[in-house]
């Protein structure tokens, strides 16, 4: 079954295992963890990234994002980021959605889509 979950700790071993092999550039998303350790992506990545939905002390200029991860049956096979709102450059560049799906699940995710 598809499925959409979002970020958490209960995952955290396979969140972390696809933000450590996600490439820097991924087609909509950049990823600035690429390669990152499990204790760093446990002690520091995830807890800043959870907070981006509730951000508390950021710049202006942030936009509050949720980060969901697509799964089929057990296996993590992509990433979804929503920003709540966007600011007008955000609405000429990056849009209020970016995602990745690893690339043997491509074509699965394309066929299925009625689950979004």
């Amino acid at each position: 079954m598809i499925e959409l979950r979002k970020m958490n700790y209960e995952d955290i071993v396979e969140q972390w295992k696809y933000v450590a092999a996600l490439p820097a550039n991924e087609k909509s998303l950049t990823n600035q963890y690429e390669g990152v350790s499990f204790d760093e992506y446990r002690d520091i990545v995830l807890p800043e990234l959870m907070m981006h939905e509730k951000p508390i002390n950021m710049p202006d200029w942030f936009v509050p994002e949720t980060y969901y991860y697509l799964w089929d049956d057990n296996t993590l096979i992509g990433e979804y980021r929503i920003r709540h709102y966007l600011t007008d450059a955000l609405k000429t560049g990056a849009g209020h959605i970016g995602y990745s799906i690893k690339k043997n699940f491509e074509a699965k995710a394309t066929e299925q889509r009625d689950w979004l």
